[in-house]
């Protein structure tokens, strides 16, 4: 049965899809056989008469997979909205037996999959289901995406909470677009400040990246998250 890990964030925008996107173009390179999802996916553009998903897309592209985009992405949303407000909106349910027959197609064809959550744990998908609920169903451990910034150690602890009192285990936290330069001095503390506090196996500050030329991707990949990587 395949591996794998969830990728979910503090907050929506904390680039949870590059994170996941670096990892497994790392993974791939290094002769993993590794799978991507992004089970649900709001604010998709309409394309042709079809919703298109552009982190499942970002998410294939990366991880260089052939998986057709319905398993990679099956339950789509136009409104950028948490699942259950677009659901709602848009008088459409979200599927969960389409998204774990998804999942089993991909499990079956991959060793190791990383899936990609949507916004933080406690968005609601539907009435008493949030994505905590939805990463409990994969079993996968939690990398946790979070900003580099002021206000980031509230929102890294409550989710780091949420996830202790689900009995959800914590693979690492990345501090994503971190600022290696910064005079900031939030920016500059919260690191140690989330080391000390949560004890997490892997703290990871990782750069924002200018553009996503998969070249750059890689190398971010390779000088940042290696050590994660080896250990998954």
């Amino acid at each position: 049965m395949a591996k794998g890990i969830f990728v979910t964030g503090t907050d929506t925008g904390v680039g949870k899809t590059v994170i996941a996107s670096a990892l497994a173009m790392f993974l791939k390179m290094r002769g993993v056989n590794v799978g991507v999802m992004k089970p649900i996916e709001t604010g998709c553009k309409n394309k042709n008469g079809s919703l298109l998903p552009e982190d499942g897309s970002t998410l294939k592209k990366y991880a260089m997979v052939s998986d057709d985009l319905k398993d990679i992405s099956p339950c789509r949303f136009k409104n950028p909205l948490a699942p259950m407000a677009a659901s709602i909106f848009e008088k459409k349910r979200v599927n969960m037996k389409l998204i774990k027959k998804s999942f089993e197609r991909l499990r079956e064809a991959h060793d190791f999959i990383i899936v990609e959550g949507i916004g933080g744990l406690l968005v609601p998908i539907k009435e008493n289901f949030f994505t905590s609920d939805l990463a409990k169903l994969f079993d996968f451990p939690l990398l946790i995406v979070c900003h580099p910034g002021l206000g980031t150690l509230n929102h890294t602890f409550l989710t780091a909470r949420v996830a202790a009192n689900l009995n959800m285990s914590v693979k690492g936290i990345v501090i994503n677009n971190y600022n290696f330069k910064t005079g900031d001095m939030a920016m500059m503390t919260n690191p140690g400040i989330i080391k000390n506090i949560l004890k997490t196996e892997f703290l990871i500050p990782f750069p924002k990246l200018k553009n996503l030329q998969p070249e750059k991707v890689f190398e971010a990949a390779r000088k940042y998250l290696k050590n994660l990587a080896q250990d998954l």
